[in-house]
């Protein structure tokens, strides 16, 4: 317990000899740690935006619409494009970029830094304008791509019904058969039509392998309706929605790019802290290896 006490009481003294060493190590890290601070390392400022992205189901867009700009518009797909713009752009420094999806997958922090407060904002302003402008116009020229395919497919469907209804009115007027018959495609099974009784003895020849031919093209000819009235709906969608796509139903700014009021970094607090650790440490280094030396020195 003594040699405890006695060497607890000889680092103490030694620290205290060797007061002056360590404050004098202390002031000069502290020195140095300010002058870095304050006037070797820039100052650089951080602006923040925060986005959000939706698919906005308040938007009156046909589902196959929204779920196709979902795919191209979303938090992701941003956060690579503002990199990869980043690295065309001369504005940008892309290391100086930062962006953070958010937990719910909707909103996106992201941040900009600069070496004052007016270049960090007006960078990340124009950033974020000419990035999701790009995407829109993009998005535009997909939506117009796909409503061409709708086009072609409308068409070829169309054609593929007209030939169907012609190879009806054809079976129908070489066997000479009432024109109800050719009427019958064109409205809802549900109306009712009434038959003379030269129109029932003429129903009443027909055989039952013409009557099953009719009804196959019968049947034909509503699904390729039907298909018909689906893919002309797919395109007028896709074509309105190319023309008139505004990237603000989709995209909303949560908090526009800020003025930052005060730099980021460095911090002078912080760093002559650590100047102040690392004086002490020095310091304290700098006595024990005097008080060592002194010890160790051979006796004359």
């Amino acid at each position: 317990m003594n040699d405890e006490v006695i060497s607890l009481r000889e680092v103490l003294e030694t620290v205290w000899a060797g007061k002056k060493i360590i404050a004098l190590s202390v002031i000069v890290m502290v020195l140095i740690a300010s002058i870095i601070s304050f006037f070797v390392i820039d100052k650089t400022y951080e602006s923040n935006a925060t986005i959000q992205m939706t698919n906005n189901s308040n938007v009156d867009v046909n589902e196959k619409v929204i779920q196709y700009i979902s795919g191209e518009f979303n938090p992701v797909i941003l956060v690579e494009r503002l990199s990869y713009s980043a690295d065309t752009n001369n504005h940008i420094n892309v290391e100086k970029l930062n962006t953070i999806i958010r937990p719910d997958g909707t909103l996106l922090d992201i941040s900009y830094k600069a070496n004052n407060p007016s270049d960090a904002q007006t960078h990340l302003s124009k950033h974020l304008e000419t990035t999701i402008e790009k995407m829109s116009n993009e998005l535009k020229t997909e939506l117009i791509q796909q409503s061409n395919y709708y086009k072609e497919e409308s068409t070829k469907v169309e054609k593929e019904l007209q030939n169907l209804i012609e190879s009806y009115n054809s079976i129908i007027q070489t066997n000479n058969l009432s024109p109800i018959l050719i009427m019958q495609t064109l409205l809802p099974e549900e109306t009712m039509f009434t038959l003379t009784g030269e129109q029932e003895q003429e129903f009443g020849k027909i055989d039952g392998e013409l009557q099953t031919q009719l009804m196959n093209l019968q049947s034909n000819i509503k699904s390729k309706s039907e298909e018909y009235a689906l893919s002309y709906t797919d395109l007028q969608n896709f074509l309105s929605n190319a023309e008139q796509f505004n990237p603000k139903s989709f995209i909303k700014t949560i908090n526009k790019p800020s003025l930052p009021t005060k730099s980021s970094s460095p911090s002078p607090f912080l760093n002559i802290t650590i100047g102040f650790v690392i004086g002490l440490l020095v310091g304290l280094a700098l006595v024990f290896f005097r008080n060592y030396w002194i010890q160790s020195a051979p006796s004359k």
